[in-house]
């Protein structure tokens, strides 16, 4: 109750007698000596004060390029009288503070959740940003809220493509390659590789062997001669999260391929290189060597046999084993020109 003199035709309440957004009824009644009169007919009002009061900092979840914004719709108490209408979401990178841009979003009247809850796009992915917000009624804006400061994630890399054998493989090593992955290739921080023989992909009992490189190829050594594995390599991004994982299977050589390839060079260096050598040799003792004017066409014959004997014992015995040792090489280790340098990606 406010008394006020007869002489007064209005009245002017406000805070803290009256607070904002609370349904009022009003009445008004004389006094004089003899006692209060009657009271008017009700009158029944809100009070609509002024702008929101300064909102709470919003909520605010990244993933690479989207952020969800969580934000807490006021009461008519909080919106001093007037129901908020919209709400500024407004943002800015932290390299470029102060300079905010902003994106508005409109408040149904029959929405009555006190959390609201949207999705802001067209992020970039892995930078640190501010968010702040703006609430709106009809008798203004409030002030800005605190500021959030976060950090939008790593994109997940894709996976790698183009995985194969190399062809530099040994008996007890497989070297495989790959290519980086088409999403988001600039985010892979490293590559894991996982490796196991074939036939216990699917037998839990043996571990996968793990190894990592930040090269686009990977050596698996100490493997077993004669056999098949199974790799996986999957690209990993600084917070070592990975999407999915590229898989090729590849053989080791065998490791008694050098007996399998000496033996034929040996016999082939025997029977058939020791003639030609032979001959050649016999040539050179009978014909260069020792003096065609002093040796008789017999003692050439003689020099010729000795030196076909001489030639072949050298290719059969000498020259055959490493000619089938430098073949069983190649089968079992490859070319020198095979793709083996470890300079290369």
């Amino acid at each position: 109750m406010f008394p006020c003199s007869p002489k007064c035709k209005s009245l002017c309440i406000g805070p803290p007698k009256i607070e904002p957004g609370i349904l009022y009824t009003i009445q008004v009644r004389g006094v004089n000596g003899r006692g209060p009169g009657e009271w008017s007919k009700k009158t029944i009002t809100r009070f609509k004060m002024a702008p929101p009061k300064r909102p709470d900092k919003p909520e605010v979840i990244p993933s690479y390029t989207d952020a969800k914004i969580s934000v807490c719709i006021p009461g008519l108490k909080e919106a001093n009288g007037t129901p908020v209408e919209k709400i500024i979401v407004q943002y800015c990178e932290y390299d470029n503070s102060g300079n905010w841009e902003s994106e508005t979003l409109t408040i149904e009247k029959k929405e009555s959740q006190r959390i609201h809850e949207f999705i802001m796009h067209g992020l970039s992915p892995y930078t640190r940003y501010f968010f702040r917000i703006i609430l709106i009624n009809e008798s203004g804006e409030s002030v800005p809220s605190e500021s959030v400061d976060v950090t939008t994630d790593v994109p997940i890399p894709g996976e790698p493509t183009n995985i194969r054998p190399s062809s530099y493989f040994t008996s007890d090593m497989i070297k495989i390659r790959w290519n980086p992955p088409i999403e988001y290739p600039e985010f892979v921080d490293h590559y894991e590789v996982e490796y196991k023989r074939k036939k216990k992909e699917f037998d839990l009992s043996e571990e996968y062997e793990v190894m990592q490189t930040t090269k686009l190829s990977a050596k698996a050594p100490n493997l077993k001669s004669d056999t098949w594995y199974v790799f996986f390599v999957k690209a990993v991004n600084k917070n070592g999260k990975f999407g999915e994982s590229a898989r090729v299977e590849a053989e080791t050589r065998w490791k008694k391929a050098a007996k399998a390839v000496l033996s034929p060079f040996v016999f082939i260096g025997g029977t058939v290189g020791g003639p030609v050598l032979g001959a050649v040799g016999g040539g050179l003792i009978g014909g260069g060597i020792v003096n065609p004017d002093n040796v008789d066409t017999k003692e050439r014959s003689v020099a010729k046999g000795v030196g076909g004997a001489v030639g072949g014992g050298l290719l059969g015995t000498v020259g055959a084993p490493l000619m089938g040792a430098a073949c069983a090489h190649l089968f079992v280790h490859g070319s020198v020109d095979s793709d083996q340098s470890d300079d290369e990606n």
